[in-house]
């Protein structure tokens, strides 16, 4: 995976190759580049374009699983943040499978359907915003995110245990 900074470097000097030889001088690429105009504009257009073109065909990352969710029928280490749990803590599966199914089907309005512990105080807070795009950076489905812990792992329970630790 590339470095944000390699990254910006090798768009910058490929955007230099979507400018027409007149448009290089007009731009300000000289020592008024930073000056304002419509020569500026393009410059910075050309660099957003060029952005948008490297990210586009650097492909999406493969989604990796830790496998919990096919590993435990009762969604034992699934996000069940919310949702209507037995008395045991444990999330109620049809109630689980409501919510996946809310999300793979990109329903907004499925979205007010979610269901909901009675005894939950707050709500999701935007469960939607996978489904924004960001112009600032790239967008939420290139980075590379690896998978947590498996839950029955000794690094889950380290996890946990540093969790508690720093909650004292």
């Amino acid at each position: 995976m590339a470095s944000r900074k390699s990254f910006l470097s090798a768009s910058a000097l490929a955007a230099g190759a979507f400018l027409a030889p007149g448009d290089v001088a007009a731009s300000g690429a000289d020592a008024n580049a930073a000056s304002p105009g419509p020569g500026r504009r393009r410059r910075a257009l050309a660099i957003r374009v060029d952005a948008a073109r490297a990210q586009f065909s650097a492909g999406v990352a493969a989604s990796n699983s830790n496998g919990d969710e096919r590993r435990y029928a009762d969604n034992r280490a699934s996000f069940a943040k919310t949702l209507p749990h037995n008395d045991l803590g444990e999330v109620q599966t049809s109630d689980f499978a409501r919510l996946v199914a809310i999300v793979e089907r990109e329903d907004p309005a499925g979205f007010e359907n979610i269901p909901r512990d009675p005894l939950a105080v707050e709500r999701l807070n935007n469960p939607q915003a996978m489904y924004a795009y960001d112009l600032v950076a790239a967008d939420s489905e290139v980075p590379k995110i690896e998978p947590p812990p498996q839950f029955a792992s000794a690094r889950m329970a380290v996890e946990i245990g540093r969790t508690a630790w720093r909650a004292c």
